[in-house]
């Protein structure tokens, strides 16, 4: 159904009311005490329970597994791309750590964390976050935008969104970065998976590296 449709229908705006719950959830934590020196737990499923309502909303909307594969080198050129941005957001959050608070809303630091919610951490952000985000922002609002308005439109709106969502004004830039490269891919690869592939290598950088930066 074409986005249009959609939006005259009272089901989007169910989807656009929990959308804005969780950007005024993100903005209230702005400046507050991080939540794990409270509770480790509260970060960690945070961040759990936000990407599969990610996952059930894109479920809800439709997908739009529309565009159509092109199987070439898709793994390497995922790995490098989520790499590639993995890295350069790690630089940037470094050179900007003295001059800006860097931690995105319900955003653990790895090092705080007891090793068992380490763990779920890991798989959160390695199969959980790249699953619920790239349904919802590669997926449906990406397909939803195209479908309607083309591809220039829609790599800039679920880029811009992606990076809205994040909240922290050097996360916002380096996601936004992040969201255009991925919705890139999604464009040229014509399937979800390898978007999927990359956000995992991306997060999985800014995992290791908060790691490895604490000692």
């Amino acid at each position: 159904m074409p986005l249009r449709s959609r939006l005259r229908e009272p089901g989007p705006l169910l989807f656009a009311a929990v959308f804005a719950a969780l950007l005024a959830l993100g903005l209230a934590r702005v400046g507050a005490e991080p939540l794990a020196s409270k509770a480790q737990a509260a970060p960690v499923l945070a961040l759990l329970v936000r990407s599969v309502l990610w996952a059930a909303l894109a479920a809800w909307a439709g997908h739009g597994l529309t565009l159509r594969p092109r199987a070439t080198g898709l793994a390497f050129t995922s790995i490098g791309l989520g790499l590639g941005t993995g890295a350069l957001s790690g630089v940037v959050l470094w050179l900007a750590a003295s001059r800006l608070p860097v931690t995105a809303p319900l955003m653990p630091e790895p090092a705080s964390l007891d090793a068992p919610w380490l763990a779920l951490l890991a798989v959160v952000a390695l199969i959980a976050a790249p699953i619920g985000e790239e349904l919802l922002f590669r997926g449906t609002l990406y397909a939803g935008i195209r479908a309607e308005y083309g591809s220039r439109p829609a790599l800039v709106a679920q880029a811009a969104a992606f990076a809205l969502f994040h909240l922290n004004p050097v996360h916002l830039m380096v996601a936004a970065v992040a969201g255009l490269a991925l919705g890139w891919l999604r464009e040229h690869s014509g399937r979800l998976w390898p978007c999927v592939l990359a956000h995992a290598c991306h997060n999985a950088v800014w995992l290791i590296s908060g790691l490895v930066a604490s000692g």
